[in-house]
């Protein structure tokens, strides 16, 4: 029989392990097919305090057979270093025997020709604890990282990138993950040859990424998104080239066409950055990714891969698997629910979350009116030890030292006419409701999102009528402008909207006091320009779209704060929260809520933070319609059939 010794080991290793437990109180039979699924990782709940202690040795054999694990168990026995405990029905159950100096000890992954060997990689969770216990972690040194002095949690995740070549990142928004992740480029360029595709999203593109890579002066980053121009090329070419040493070329023809410049500087580039958008198609992702020759792959926000099924989420899993390097970054990686855990963790985690997302689904969780929950108490706890094992999740209220924040709400009562046209939009809503339970179709023009909109934008101060034309309610935009004249004529503040025309009026009546405004939305010819203006002082107001600024813009030169109205949105609320309370912010934060008395703003605002944001301010209004004189009766019979609407959504 041909001996194998890092089976040998692993499986030796194994059975002492489960002797020492059971010495403790546990009771776990030490069949072969119990240590063959332990060693392949499937027995999370019973073997988590040997990952904790050994983790460098969890998934080491993926492909193990059982065959294998039987034959190593007989050649340990006929060694003496296991022996039959007892026989059973099941099978023979081994115990290990006392580890002699000749005995088989647990193998440590190979080393590399290349490269030295890894030191044993420590469970994430230790990290975190020494992080939380507030160890600087003084044994990390950034290289080549110039005007910018890491912090301990950013040392944490740059100690953890040189024992894990797959990992997620889950920093809050504001903790300076893009400077960690960079730090991270820098050690593996340097040791290991590391060559990085970093996808993110398009505002991050600049204002985070490009901007953090100047405290890298040696490190050059090509940018190949869309939002790049041509005059920001040449200048890239004229900074590298000065680097190198390089003469100049400024007649040279790759100077006169786009696609010819980006050739030349994807020679000398060390790393990449894209887009999500540009590698969705596997044409285009494969074109490129033979173009650039990259090893290894970081997706900053990664929350857009949680929903498991998505072109996105399937281009970045056949991406990932040819990569040898694969990191993850995002603040609210599950803004919705825990399932959302699994897309992610499968890319830098294939081995725990082998199974389908559908068996993964069927396993923990249950449907609970719109959403999903655990199954239990112990379904949580083993999916967070399953999360746990290549991710590590770090708070800015654990890491920074941020200054105070007072959120303050500012009640607008509204004027008679918006009143009665709010109350005619929820009558025509409840209507509808009553009328889904099938006994008659309704012929109303919009659904009851679209109602909901309504009431949001009628709440807001503006509406367009029946008849086509626009309204304006002066309540929420008078006490707007009487809250900017009390902050002071001097300091910049953040008005966010969800509406063009909520923008649009503001804008007005702003540059209508001599105010210098900026906007970021839809309509908005250059929101990088805005950005750069406001943050400069150019403009004293920046009137914005939460999903225009949702990613790696900091304001920390404002911590003024107004929401004149609101989504249902959760993510996009700290999104826009965190612009400027996150790290570099010296100031006290204020954060003001424009709130119509009665309405869905209200409500809104009341259940923010739960998951089911809209299915608990649907049932809110309904709820409380009485206040604008509609029929209890009919009330009644709208939340009944709500409910049963509910229910048919759980059952499927």
């Amino acid at each position: 029989m041909k001996k194998t010794p890092e089976t040998d080991g692993l499986v030796y290793q194994a059975a002492l392990f489960i002797r020492e437990e059971n010495k403790n109180g546990r009771s776990i039979p030490a069949y072969p097919t119990v240590i063959w699924r332990f060693l392949k990782g499937c027995e999370t709940s019973a073997f988590l305090p040997f990952y904790k202690k050994h983790p460098d040795l969890y998934g080491m054999r993926p492909a193990l057979r059982l065959r294998e694990v039987k034959e190593s168990l007989s050649r340990l026995a006929a060694d003496g270093k296991v022996s039959v405990s007892r026989k059973t029905a099941r099978g023979e159950i081994y115990t290990a025997n006392t580890l002699s100096p000749s005995a088989p000890a647990a193998p440590a992954a190979p080393a590399k020709s290349a490269a030295p060997a890894k030191p044993a990689a420590p469970a994430p969770q230790a990290i975190l604890s020494r992080l939380k216990k507030g160890d600087p972690f003084d044994e990390y040194r950034a290289k080549r990282l110039v005007g910018v002095s890491l912090m301990a949690h950013q040392k944490a995740g740059a100690e953890i990138a040189e024992r894990y070549d797959k990992f997620a990142f889950f920093y809050d928004t504001g903790t300076g993950k893009t400077l960690m992740a960079l730090s991270i480029l820098a050690e593996k360029a340097e040791k290991e040859s590391g060559r990085f595709l970093i996808v993110a999203p398009k505002p991050l593109i600049k204002n985070a990424w490009l901007s953090d890579a100047r405290h890298f002066p040696d490190m050059r980053i090509l940018p190949l998104s869309v939002n790049i121009s041509f005059e920001e090329y040449k200048a890239l070419y004229r900074e590298w080239a000065e680097k190198a040493g390089e003469p100049l070329e400024e007649d040279a023809p790759f100077l006169r066409e786009k696609n010819r410049l980006i050739e030349k500087l994807t020679g000398w580039a060390d790393h990449f950055i894209i887009n999500m958008e540009s590698i969705v198609k596997k044409e285009k992702a494969e074109r490129l990714l033979e173009k650039i020759r990259v090893n290894g792959l970081v997706v900053d926000e990664s929350a857009i891969l949680k929903n498991f099924d998505t072109k996105s989420s399937r281009r970045v899993r056949v991406i990932s698997a040819k990569m040898k390097y694969v990191y993850l970054l995002s603040g609210k990686p599950a803004p919705n629910s825990p399932l959302e855990y699994f897309s992610q963790m499968k890319i830098v985690d294939p081995q725990t979350f082998s199974m389908s997302f559908d068996r993964f689904r069927n396993a923990f969780f249950v449907t609970q009116g719109f959403r999903s929950a655990f199954k239990n108490k112990r379904a949580e706890k083993e999916v967070t030890e399953m999360i746990g094992r290549r991710s590590i999740v770090v708070r800015k209220d654990e890491c920074l030292d941020l200054p105070e924040e007072t959120r303050q709400i500012l009640t607008v009562e509204p004027e008679p006419q918006t009143r009665r046209f709010y109350k005619r939009v929820l009558a025509n809503l409840i209507s509808e409701i009553v009328d889904m339970e099938g006994k008659r179709g309704t012929t109303a023009k919009m659904n009851h999102l679209a109602r909901l909109s309504k009431l949001r934008e009628i709440a807001c101060g503006f509406y367009l009528d029946e008849k086509g034309q626009y309204h304006t309610s002066a309540e929420k935009l008078e006490l707007l402008l009487l809250l900017l004249d009390s902050i002071g004529q001097e300091e910049p503040v953040i008005i966010w909207c969800n509406f063009q025309y909520e923008i649009q009026l503001i804008e007005q009546a702003l540059e209508k006091a001599g105010k210098t405004v900026v906007t970021a939305y839809g309509k908005t010819k250059s929101v990088d320009d805005s950005v750069v203006r406001f943050q400069s002082g150019g403009a004293q107001y920046l009137i914005a779209h939460p999903k225009t600024l949702k990613y790696g813009v900091t304001f920390t030169n404002c911590h003024y704060a107004v929401y004149n109205s609101l989504s249902f949105s959760y993510e996009d609320y700290y999104q826009s929260h965190d612009r400027i309370f996150r790290k570099g912010q010296k100031n006290k934060c204020f954060f003001y809520h424009l709130i119509t008395k009665d309405t869905i703003e209200q409500y809104i605002y009341e259940n923010l933070k739960n998951k089911d944001l809209h299915a608990r301010v649907y049932e809110r209004l309904i709820k409380e319609s009485g206040r604008f004189s509609i029929p209890d009766e009919q009330i009644a019979r709208a939340a009944e059939v709500a409910r049963g609407r509910a229910a048919a959504a759980a059952r499927h």
